[in-house]
């Protein structure tokens, strides 16, 4: 949960300021890493999710969600001066909002 405090947050702060290039290919392994460690869950949910946050989220907004669930700050904020809101909207609650879709245990209980 303190990770999506964190993304919440960090929606919150952003100002749209960059139409940049896009960070390139979506890393899955690192994101299911990430969600592994940072969210508790086993690793068919985690590959369930980064699947679904490689077709819905932006590569930079792939690239934000993933740098936050590893602790990566510099490279956060560095991907945080460089999403559009829309970007970080989208990053920033897609773990609240998708979890559920990937299997049993994500409510909570």
């Amino acid at each position: 949960m303190k990770i999506a405090y964190f993304l919440l947050i960090s929606v919150f702060i952003l100002a749209p300021n960059s139409y940049g290039e896009s960070s390139g290919t979506n890393n899955i392994n690192a994101f299911v890493k990430g969600c592994v460690s940072s969210y508790n869950l086993g690793g068919p949910i985690c590959e369930c999710l980064a699947k679904k946050a490689d077709e819905r989220l932006t590569p930079r907004g792939f690239a934000f969600l993933v740098a936050g669930m590893n602790n990566e700050d510099k490279k956060t904020a560095e991907l945080r001066s460089k999403l559009e809101m829309s970007e970080a909207l989208e990053a920033g609650m897609f773990m609240v909002n998708t979890p559920q879709e990937c299997g049993e245990g994500m409510d909570g209980n």
